[in-house]
């Protein structure tokens, strides 16, 4: 049958019209065995990750897996650049390829892991940022909103931090023990929070020059890998706050211009690690969800 607008085996449950029955959704995570990550944090966990989705874009020739973090009971923000090859920058007739002829929201399904059931959710409407760049990376943020709201669920959600980023500041982020390689796939099969620090504004500027972005390094065996990308930055010493999301990485030895995604699957130790700050996008977050900007912090 047709679904969101390609080929696909993914068929609408009988019982609600939001709801598709994904057992035929092959993602980077599904490929491979892989410990639950994202149900082994207890709701009361003071880093209780629980919020954190998967969101796939999906054409006739391409799958793309991101990460996502719930921020209300129907609003999910991830990054722009991970979901571009299938759902284009938000620029009239931008999406391409096999997605042509479909708007992004035909594209992209969200599984919500924590609840343990194989579905995913239709998007109803994606809000791009309007001055976005792929080339700088610049604005690299995305809001998903769900057909559906979870407010019987009654989930703690993260609200954004708002103090200023300090260099050695504690940061959690959702990523892979590198230790964990399948042979045959050469891909990690453990999921693991990693515990890092912002980099310094030096070092970040010396890759990237965007004010609105921060930069992490991973060590330890400890990485992110292409379905990371999106996914959440926290602070660690202030429970459930979110200090961004995501961006993108690119190898130490790499100079100043950096170009759209990385093109490899996995950031190799001492990498430098890009995420969206979200303190400068409440005011942007406010007027898209239509919710008060006090909501956020």
């Amino acid at each position: 049958m047709w679904l969101l607008g390609v080929r696909s085996k993914i068929q609408i449950s009988e019982t609600s019209p939001d709801l598709i029955a994904d057992s035929n959704i092959i993602s980077a995570e599904e490929k491979r065995p892989t410990e639950n990550f994202f149900k082994s944090f207890d709701s009361s966990s003071d880093f209780y990750l629980g919020q954190v989705v998967k969101v796939i874009g999906i054409s006739a020739g391409m799958e793309t897996e991101c990460a996502g973090t719930l921020i209300s009971s129907n609003y999910i923000i991830t990054s722009n650049s991970c979901l571009e090859p299938i759902i284009g920058s938000g620029k009239k007739n931008n999406v391409g390829g096999d997605g042509e002829g479909y708007s992004p929201e035909e594209l992209v399904v969200v599984n919500l892991p924590f609840l343990g059931i194989g579905n995913a959710f239709k998007v109803k409407k994606i809000n791009f940022h309007e001055n976005y760049s792929n080339y700088t990376m610049v604005n690299d943020i995305l809001l998903l909103k769900l057909s559906i709201s979870l407010d019987s669920l009654y989930i703690n959600y993260p609200k954004i931090y708002d103090a200023v980023i300090e260099k050695d500041t504690p940061l959690k982020i959702d990523g892979y023990d590198m230790n964990s390689i399948d042979k045959d796939l050469l891909l990690p099969t453990r999921r693991t929070i990693i515990n890092t620090t912002s980099a310094s504004k030096n070092v970040c500027n010396r890759h990237l020059m965007d004010k609105k972005k921060s930069c992490i390094f991973v060590r330890n065996s400890k990485s992110i890998c292409m379905n990371n990308r999106g996914g959440p930055v926290f602070n660690s010493e202030t429970p459930r706050k979110l200090i961004g999301v995501i961006s993108t990485w690119i190898p130490v030895n790499t100079h100043k211009s950096l170009n759209i995604a990385p093109s490899y699957t996995c950031a190799a130790n001492g990498d430098v690690i890009f995420y969206t700050l979200l303190k400068p996008y409440v005011k942007w977050l406010s007027k898209k969800t239509k919710y008060q900007e006090d909501y956020f912090n």
